[in-house]
């Protein structure tokens, strides 16, 4: 099998689209999501599996076997299946942008269905073509145009199956399926424009693009962890987005980056950064994660990142991290000097725990830089962040740490992506003791932290280790379908799969986005407001080179090209 190509389950995808996009999943979990503007809304009852081939629809029972392969490298799949008739083999193409293919099975009353388009979408979106069957009978269907959207009426009752082509601006006409797979042609080479190539393991470089084309066809601005594949967390956002999944979308997709964030300053309402925040920014958070503060240190924390990289306006930036100091200093508790904060959830998520490191260190930057209270006694040195430690001495994930086991990393999030600068005999030790006190159930992110901890403190043979180990075991080796936890199957969760590609781009790589005054790389591009972009790869034996092409940057595309020995950024790509 080509390296390029893995088996994959099939599925159908559009996204992109002006105000409303779709995904569906295959198998006996089949369920499918609509994204309205930001909210995410379950479809029921469940999709049928399905195929289409010359007008026919085939669902599950129809098929006696079934069989599919997905070329990421460009978004082709070959179809096989048999029923008790005849063999088929077909090719398939997901789609991205402009059109939506919607497969949805239902029961109605007779009358009617009515398509409800977004008011920022009315007049630009059209139903091109459609396919109705009821009680398993084509039927052509009568569409009408309303004020809201499209009107579909159905001849009869009974059990109704459609599949519909919507297009989205300037198209018009009857959109046949040649024109969407030309169409889909142009998306995914414009896609492919960035992309990441190791001279190593196939199992590698098809491991490494899946992340991508998983990443690439589904990136709502809300950026909820498992993207649009799943409801389980009711495409709401958490610092997932900031602190896993930006850092990889702002150099491979960073109009995707700049939505996500937009949406963040958007929706951030008097610097008040909920755990859990509904498609509106509201507050949704479970009662158990109320007390929970590192969120607002890590928005902080991305939108320096952000404002360097152009995906958002200093000005603006500046505003929202202002009132982000203004809520930290409300959970602040100052004793003999020293600033507490006290009954606060650590990324661990267990019990409320005092003086997080994580959280801590994340309220130390934030206050310093964007607080006119706290942040200036900060500064002059007449108060300090307390920093829990344990008996040795050693930073310990919060105060009282038995130093056990963690649901996942927490501690050692201070190495990175927070990079706080301990000194490499402290960072050695802190990750000597936690790398391997994660709790095998947990999700699927530690492992790739502590990949690119490894490879920073050039173990790279460990580093590689770590993150085979960060997407092996949850990778379902058929459908590639990244898993939030092992074995047990939740949709394609992105944050596991963005985590994976930090270790390769920051770990592997070597990239760091930094305003230190002294390189930190062998090759360095600057960025704005005195931030640069270095890399310094540490690269697994097993790996000749990396050749990450396209990386996007506000002005322009650039390539990084590594090896062993050497790392150069260039113009182009």
């Amino acid at each position: 099998m080509d390296s390029d190509q893995i088996p994959a389950s099939p599925f159908w995808l559009a996204s992109d689209l002006v105000g409303v996009r779709f995904f569906g999943i295959p198998g006996p979990r089949d369920s499918a999501y609509f994204f309205i503007g930001d909210a995410l809304i379950p479809i029921r009852p469940p999709i049928a599996r399905a195929v289409f081939e010359n007008g026919a629809l085939l669902g599950a029972d129809d098929l006696k076997s079934f069989h599919a392969s997905l070329n990421f490298k460009n978004g082709v799949g070959t179809v096989r299946f048999s029923t008790n008739a005849a063999e088929y083999r077909i090719q398939t193409r997901i789609a991205v942008s402009h059109f939506v293919l919607q497969r949805i099975t239902l029961q109605t009353n007779g009358s009617k269905i009515r398509f409800l388009l977004p008011a920022s979408a009315q007049g630009t979106v059209k139903l091109n073509s459609i396919l109705l069957l009821i009680n398993g009978k084509p039927e052509q269907p009568d569409l009408h145009s309303v004020d809201d959207g499209v009107m579909l009426d159905l001849p009869q009752a009974g059990q109704c199956e459609l599949m519909t082509c919507v297009s989205v601006g300037s198209q018009s006409g009857h959109a046949d399926f040649d024109a969407l797979w030309k169409q889909a042609d142009r998306d995914w080479e414009s896609k492919w424009k960035t992309d990441i190539v190791i001279q190593g393991p196939a199992e590698d470089q098809r491991a490494v693009r899946s992340f991508l084309f998983n990443l690439y066809q589904s990136a709502p601005a809300v950026m909820p962890p498992m993207a649009a594949s799943s409801g389980l967390y009711r495409g709401h956002r958490f610092w997932d987005a900031e602190a896993w999944m930006l850092p990889v979308y702002a150099l491979i997709d960073s109009a995707a980056a700049k939505r996500s964030t937009a949406w963040r300053i958007r929706n951030t309402h008097n610097g008040f950064v909920p755990w859990e925040a509904g498609p509106n920014g509201q507050d949704c958070t479970d009662k158990n994660f109320r007390r929970a503060l590192h969120q607002v240190g890590w928005v902080s924390w991305w939108l320096q990142k952000a404002a360097a990289l152009g995906l958002a306006a200093e000005s603006d930036c500046l505003i929202l991290q202002r009132q982000l100091a203004k809520q930290v200093e409300t959970r602040a508790a100052v004793q003999n000097n020293v600033v507490h904060f006290l009954k606060v959830e650590s990324p661990d998520e267990g019990e409320e725990r005092d003086d997080d490191l994580t959280t801590n260190l994340l309220a130390a930057r934030l206050l310093e830089n964007y607080s006119d209270n706290l942040g200036i006694k900060l500064r002059a040195g007449k108060l300090k962040i307390a920093i829990p430690r344990a008996q040795d001495g050693l930073p310990a994930t919060y105060n009282h740490d038995s130093i056990r086991t963690y649901t996942q990393t927490a501690a050692l999030l201070a190495l990175y992506p927070l990079e706080y600068r301990f000194d490499n005999a402290t960072a050695e030790k802190m990750f000597d003791r936690y790398k391997n006190l994660t709790e095998a159930s947990g999700p699927a992110m530690s492992d790739s932290i502590h990949a690119v901890i490894a490879a920073r403190l050039g173990r790279k043979q460990e580093a590689y280790e770590f993150w085979q180990r960060s997407w092996r075991r949850f990778l379902d080796p058929d459908s590639m379908v990244f898993n939030e936890r092992a074995a047990r199957p939740s949709g394609y969760f992105a944050t596991g799969a963005a985590g994976c590609l930090q270790t390769v781009l920051y770990g592997f790589l070597g990239i760091r986005i930094s305003n230190d005054q002294g390189k930190i790389g062998t090759a360095s591009k600057p960025l704005l407001g005195g931030w640069r972009l270095d890399a310094k790869p540490n690269l697994p034996s097993g790996w000749s080179s990396i050749t990450f092409k396209g990386l996007q940057l506000f002005d322009g595309r650039y390539t990084i090209h590594a090896t062993h020995s050497s790392v150069t950024i260039t113009k182009g790509g």
